[in-house]
């Protein structure tokens, strides 16, 4: 319903409605099949004024929204404008019917300058990601807060320089991935040499800190995009215990108090990131374990990474276990495992390489990091350990950790252990020596009650030569119609 005069006044009146339209079809923007942006949208423009001197209101509402399968979303705004520019007054947006976040815009012809403003509270940082950028929930979590300002032309918001931005963005009791923190949060109101900045791409913050209380702190700036194709790329640094996210990971790790020094630079897509350029030195004197060994101690160490930011480089990582000592390094490249017959391994040096258990580097998950190859090596008097399911709780025995070849062979890693991938089945190549161990196999599941660490033992492939020193037994109950048959074997020396 709209009226026009072309003559006189060249008066404008009327008004358009749009009533329950479908957003996907609008959109049409579809991810794996299925349309990124859902929802039922209606709209109401009221105009009057002339030609000339246009002037309008308009109110929208979008019901039963969904942004990459994140909702259900209720928005409702209301703008104006006229011949000196646009308005969108209010835009306030609810989340399964309670409140997420306020923002407002305008926008002057005169000299071309965009306003922004938007506060929210108490957001699901991993659901907020999701909702904007398709970020996977997995990668970031927490209870978001911000209440941001921008303002400036609007040619600066459409381009890679933005505008001037203030205000700050918190992020309490959350996690990055498997890393959990107190508080992230990101600053523009401080002095800085370059400032915040806001436009479609994303935000550049000067000063962010990330805080775990009792343990480390990390300060530094970074982009962050709005879409999963942008490239993130923060830097920070610190010193603290950053070796307590240990019993986070893996709970073979209880406790730990280190002394330590990061830095991080994180850079490219959200789905894709590196860790270019970044360096950890660890220093623990004491690592208490659920499993394996009481406690780790004398441990340090570095890990590092080159400008690619995919290999992790492991350097003189050693430590002590009782009074036997352990190093560990890695190499990018996968050496030939050798592969002999257990009684023919050591007098011939026969090798072989079945396809089951072809080298390749230690990659960490889905993710572009990867750890190559690990090479691992003990005391001569082995190191006293309790090995889950192939010994009981209680037990305790000597391992001398070494390679499959003689230490005469000209390979640098000749008496080194060997840990490979795949990631999902670690391939363990290397030699045994064994005192005062008692064994069973195979494994005895209903001694190990971490599931995750049980799938690690049954998913293992096993290339080693276990020999005995001294006193070692292998030990089994096999159960029977009438009671269990408790067996016991003493091997040869």
């Amino acid at each position: 319903n709209l009226r026009l005069e072309t003559r006189g006044r060249r008066a404008l009146e009327g008004n358009l409605r749009l009533l329950s339209a479908d957003l996907a079809k609008l959109l049409d923007d579809e991810r794996l099949g299925r349309p990124r942006y859902r929802g039922q949208l209606s709209a109401e423009i009221n105009l009057h004024g002339t030609l000339d001197e246009p002037r309008g209101q308009s109110s929208f509402w979008l019901y039963d929204g969904f942004f990459n399968e994140v909702g259900n979303f209720f928005i409702h705004g209301e703008g104006a404008l006229d011949s000196t520019g646009w308005q969108l007054t209010t835009m306030k947006i609810e989340k399964d019917r309670q409140p997420y976040l306020h923002a407002a815009a305008e926008y002057r012809r005169s000299d071309e300058a965009l306003h922004l403003a938007v506060q929210g509270a108490g957001i699901k940082s991993d659901e907020f990601l999701q909702a904007l950028a398709d970020v996977p929930h997995e990668k970031f979590r927490g209870r978001l807060s911000f209440d941001l300002k921008a303002q400036g032309p609007l040619t600066a918001f459409l381009n890679k320089e933005g505008l001037p931005l203030s205000g700050n963005v918190t992020v309490r009791d959350g996690a990055v991935r498997w890393f959990s923190f107190d508080e992230v949060t990101a600053q523009a109101a401080l002095p800085a040499s370059k400032p915040a900045r806001f436009s479609r791409y994303g935000m550049y913050w000067p000063q962010i800190h990330y805080l775990k209380h009792e343990a480390f702190a990390l300060t530094g700036a970074g982009f962050l995009p709005f879409d999963t194709s942008g490239e993130v790329d923060i830097a920070l640094q610190g010193a603290g215990n950053f070796l307590a996210v240990l019993p986070e990971v893996a709970s073979y790790f209880k406790s730990v108090q280190s002394s330590d020094t990061l830095r991080l630079h994180l850079a490219g897509p959200y789905k894709k990131l590196r860790v270019p350029d970044s360096r950890l030195a660890f220093s623990a004197d004491r690592m208490h374990l659920t499993k394996i060994a009481p406690e780790i101690n004398e441990l340090s160490g570095e890990l590092t990474t080159d400008q690619r930011g995919t290999f992790v480089a492991m350097k003189r990582i050693q430590g002590k276990i009782g009074d036997a000592t352990f190093t560990l390094r890695n190499e990018e490249r996968v050496p030939l495992l050798p592969m002999n017959p257990a009684e023919s391994l050591f007098p011939r040096n026969k090798r072989f390489a079945p396809d089951s258990l072809l080298p390749v580097p230690l990659r960490l998950s889905d993710s572009q990091i990867y750890l190559g190859a690990l090479f691992v090596k003990s005391s001569a008097n082995g190191l006293p350990l309790n090995i889950p399911g192939l010994m009981q709780k209680h037990e305790t025995g000597r391992f001398w950790i070494t390679g499959l070849l003689d230490s005469t062979t000209r390979r640098g890693d000749a008496d080194e252990f060997i840990i490979s991938g795949p990631w999902a089945h670690p391939v363990l190549s290397g030699g045994l020596v064994m005192e005062n161990v008692n064994f069973q196999f195979p494994f005895d599941e209903s001694t190990e009650t971490d599931s995750a660490a049980l799938k690690v033992l049954l998913n293992l492939n096993w290339n080693v030569l276990a020999r005995s020193r001294r006193d070692n037994r292998y030990v089994i109950a096999i159960p029977t119609a009438v009671d269990e048959v408790f067996v016991s074997l003493g091997l040869d020396d």
